[in-house]
């Protein structure tokens, strides 16, 4: 039997914390006990949901029995069971070494398992469980292999464009350039030009094209549309370029904005690009507004009193 279960309503709320449920979707196959056998994250269309399904009810033991199973004679099928399940719960170092453990049970598998390593490594390092170094490393592992897929690059290049410097996101970057340049997928080549815009800035130091990239990269009528003159703004200060327009820009952002908490938000940014361009008064002006606006947010206040701090105001 399916039961369909949304976890923020009623008794689903319950339920969800009974099982530790933390992302959607997640599925769980459970036993007559209420024990789960199985537990996977994420949702792969119907053919990929059906197979899942399908292996889940070919062993139907529970999981701790699987984990004492698995110590006894370990198998290619439990060990992806664990993983799986292990991600699903938040457990990443555990994942991480199921999926390491089915490589060498099935070297063939590699490939396509390292990019779920990644994954695994990645929600880890948010938790604690893993080092940005540690993360970089394996994602460069993904990089050196020659069969790595489109969507394993894009994946990797998108996590690293987020999180690494830009001296190590470079290699990532000119590997993801590589494989986009002739794809045909929609997808890969709306991602191909934001990275063209990282490429004008980090590796041509050309601020100018960057800067015309990145507008032309924009959706047609941005610069009526508050949430993307936000991006936009924000995009410029955290690369310290165009910062007066980005400021104006800003400002007219939080005009726009139809409701208090997206205009304390875009405030926020007003402030931040103010403070690096020198605006300082500004910028203490737009973000005392924006603590008044969402007062709860406790990092608009925290942003106040470091730029109040850093102006001797």
């Amino acid at each position: 039997m399916l039961l369909k279960n949304d976890c923020e309503k009623g008794e689903g709320k319950d339920l969800a914390q009974e099982y530790e449920v933390r992302v959607y979707p997640t599925f769980a196959l459970v036993d007559r006990q209420g024990e789960v056998t199985d537990r996977w994250a994420g949702y792969a269309g119907v053919a990929g949901f059906i197979e899942q399904v399908d292996r889940a009810r070919d062993d139907r033991r529970t999981i701790a029995q699987k984990r004492a199973a698995f110590v006894e004679q370990p198998t290619l099928d439990l060990a992806l069971s664990l993983a799986q399940y292990s991600e699903a719960v938040f457990a990443s170092a555990d994942a991480v070494d199921y999926y390491r453990k089915a490589m060498a049970l099935d070297p063939g598998l590699t490939g396509e398992l390292r990019g779920k390593v990644f994954m695994a490594m990645y929600y880890g390092a948010q938790q604690g469980q893993f080092t940005g170094p540690q993360l970089l490393a394996e994602g460069e592992a993904v990089l050196r292999d020659p069969d790595a897929t489109l969507d394993q690059v894009l994946m990797v290049a998108s996590i690293t464009r987020q999180i690494a410097p830009p001296e190590q996101y470079v290699p990532f970057l000119k590997r993801a350039l590589a494989v986009t340049a002739d794809a045909e997928n929609q997808a890969a080549q709306d991602f191909r030009r934001e990275l063209l815009v990282d490429a004008a800035l980090l590796i041509d130091k050309d601020v100018q094209r960057a800067l015309r990239l990145k507008r032309e990269a924009l959706p047609e009528g941005w610069r009526d549309d508050p949430v993307a003159l936000n991006d936009f703004a924000w995009w410029c200060f955290e690369n310290g370029v165009n910062l007066d327009e980005a400021h104006d820009l800003a400002v007219r952002g939080a005009e726009l904005a139809e409701d208090d908490a997206t205009r304390a938000n875009i405030l926020d940014t007003a402030a931040q690009v103010a403070f690096k361009a020198g605006k300082v008064e500004q910028a203490l002006a737009h973000q005392r507004e924006a603590v008044r606006l969402a007062p709860d947010r406790k990092g608009f206040r925290e942003t106040l009193e470091r730029l109040e701090a850093a102006s001797g105001g």
